[in-house]
């Protein structure tokens, strides 16, 4: 067998050469850039290439490798012996923090499509140069003929001033963007309060979103309600909220004017402090692991390979501050006595904990896992080993049964069933029980992630193609509806023009439409609670790790099905609807536990206390 490794199809020469009587060669990307893939696959089309089902075949690897990952995910934690490792993206486990998962994943696909197809010629279009360094010598050990086409000479000026500009932009555009929230606030009349309250506080790490404000109010997207209810129970309520974008610090800034229970993280932790940690990470972990095999090969270069990223890398940066923020409510004589945050098991969320911890004994942390957990979730999952040692908070607060369970087989010692506070809107839509006159006929809800929801336009419109659909786009808060258009435009791919951008509150969205299309979102859940069909389109070429089995309100749709089983799936589902409410219910039920009460969100010995009474 012959092989080719390359960083893209433009790096691959003598292409005729190198398959001259090897029969038919076989093309993969390897890769999470969407635009890449579909210039691979084209390519590898006009070359009468074949260009195997990858979004199938990785997700296939990734339910194969996920408890090894985990292991040695807990060998890496245990070797490192350091609090800094949890800060640092590839210690998250998630794969749209770090690449390592990804590149684990598409060794192993690699290596199994190699025994069971046997192809005379296989051409990777590989983007991290480590699994290049892994593959080449995986290849190289079967005793294939490998070639390497770097795409670029080894050292030259050109490419290390290159490099050097792709490194140093994103960090340089951190450190701006971290320094304008902090002057946007205060230029809008906000300042630090020094002054601690009387009492126990109860701490809530939130975000903001352009959407939480409305009316003069914050509408905390996770804990609507709870500052409320610990005020009942003899708590002082402090918010800290995150800003993601230096636009939204102006109405933020309205928001702290008007409220004494709600403060910025921007102005709790000062620039200098950014700065300093900032400094701090100069120099990258020194963690070399001294063995790391996968799957039978050494993946010690990936592991290296992504440690090194950790040199002022804004997740990297982003954790450690947290450390900085505790330290700062300490000085501040804060009695911090309990703390909540949600959950999404991210960097930040341990340092938080572990400094948490150090800083005020005896705090009880409650993290409230508030989104949909997925079938191929690694982040949300540990080894044994590494549950006993990653900082982690007291209780887990789960939405519901179905996901208090399975954070429990994961090894998290302590998770409780609460009222699902995210799906507050949503528990009062149902109760009421209105309906709306039909405004679209799909509605659709884009994930966070860019490369999934290029995949998902690009299949909808391909679906949809010359039928006369009324289109609504619900985009999630980080999607750029503009950057999504031009980066569709690039492969030939126009929206129509009658496709318009949903907005306004989910639930009566969802009520205005006759089903719903989603990709790695839990737009699913809304859906079925609200009575409407749930159709999954199932990426085509982005991959996409957030699987699960679906229930009888909803149908995957995979990519070579058309627009005729799209909507055949979609008149199944409707002519069933009343047999399977029943079923649907229960699935509802249990993920989202609308039933029980808000007390649930109380910390163990204030619970407690309040049954007793």
């Amino acid at each position: 067998m012959k092989v080719v490794l390359a960083p893209s199809i433009v790096s691959i020469m003598d292409r005729a050469r190198i398959q001259e009587g090897e029969g038919e060669a076989h093309c993969f990307y390897l890769g999470s850039n969407y635009l890449k893939a579909q210039e691979t696959l084209a390519w590898a089309v006009s070359h009468a290439m074949v260009a195997p089902p990858t979004a199938r075949l990785f997700r296939e690897a990734c339910v194969r490798i996920k408890p090894e990952f985990l292991d040695l995910m807990g060998n890496l934690a245990e070797e490192a012996a350091d609090p800094e490792w949890w800060a640092t993206p590839v210690s998250s486990k998630s794969p749209y923090l770090s690449p390592l998962f990804f590149c684990l994943a598409w060794l192993d696909m690699v290596r199994s499509y190699v025994e069971s197809a046997r192809p005379r010629a296989l051409f990777l279009v590989i983007e991290h140069p480590a699994l290049a360094d892994v593959l080449e010598t995986f290849f190289a050990a079967t005793g294939a003929a490998v070639r390497r086409w770097r795409g670029r000479p080894r050292w030259s000026v050109r490419w290390a001033w290159k490099d050097l500009v792709r490194y140093v932009t994103p960090r340089w555009k951190f450190l701006k963007e971290e320094w304008m929230k902090r002057r946007a606030l205060r230029s809008g009349g906000c300042s630090r309060r020094a002054v601690a309250p009387d009492g126990p506080v109860a701490l809530i790490r939130s975000w903001y979103f352009p959407v939480a404000a409305s009316n003069g109010r914050f509408h905390d997207v996770y804990f609507e309600g709870l500052p409320d209810r610990l005020r009942q129970a003899g708590f002082h309520p402090l918010t800290v909220v995150c800003l993601n974008r230096p636009a939204d610090a102006p109405r933020l800034a309205e928001l702290l004017r008007a409220r004494r229970d709600l403060v910025a993280f921007d102005l709790i932790v000062p620039m200098r402090d950014v700065l300093a940690v900032w400094i701090r990470t100069l120099v990258p972990s020194s963690f070399r692991p001294s063995r790391a095999l996968f799957c039978g090969v050494d993946v010690r270069p990936l592991i290296r390979s992504e440690i090194q990223k950790t040199a002022f890398d804004p997740v990297f940066v982003f954790s450690l501050l947290h450390r900085r923020l505790v330290r700062r409510l300490r000085g501040l004589q804060w009695r911090i006595g309990a703390a909540y945050l949600p959950f999404e098991n991210q960097p930040w969320e341990k340092m938080f904990c572990l400094e948490l911890k150090r800083s005020f004994p005896g705090v009880w942390i409650g993290a409230y896992q508030h989104a949909a957990l997925f079938d191929l979730q690694t982040a949300c999952e540990s080894s044994p080993k590494e549950i006993r040692m990653a900082p982690r908070p007291d209780t887990i607060l789960s939405s519901g049964p179905a996901f208090a369970e399975r954070l429990r087989k994961t090894g998290f010692p302590d998770v409780r069933i609460v009222y699902p506070l995210r799906f507050h809107s949503l528990d009062q839509a149902r109760k009421s029980g209105q309906e709306a006159p039909l405004r679209y006929d799909f509605l659709v809800f884009s994930p966070s992630v860019f490369s999934e929801s290029l995949d998902l336009l690009h299949r909808l419109v391909g679906l949809l193609a010359g039928r006369a659909c009324r289109v609504g786009i619900k985009l999630h808060t980080l999607m750029d509806w503009s950057a999504l258009k031009e980066s569709l435009r690039r492969i030939s791919v126009d929206v129509p023009a009658e496709w318009e951008l949903a907005a306004g509150p989910t639930a009566g969205l969802i009520r205005q439409s006759r089903a719903v299309i989603w990709t790695s979102t839990s737009a699913y859940l809304d859906a079925l609670a609200l009575g409407r069909p749930a159709i999954h389109l199932v990426p085509a070429r982005a991959f996409d790790i957030e699987w699960i089995d679906l229930p009888e309100g909803c149908a995957h749709v995979y990519p070579e099905e058309t627009y005729e089983d799209l909507m055949a799936k979609l008149r199944q589902i409707e002519s069933r609807r009343g047999g399977a409410a029943v079923a649907v219910e229960e699935f509802v039920a249990a993920r989202l536990a609308f039933e029980t009460p808000l007390e649930s969100f109380l910390p163990d010995a204030v619970r407690a206390a309040s049954v007793r009474a």
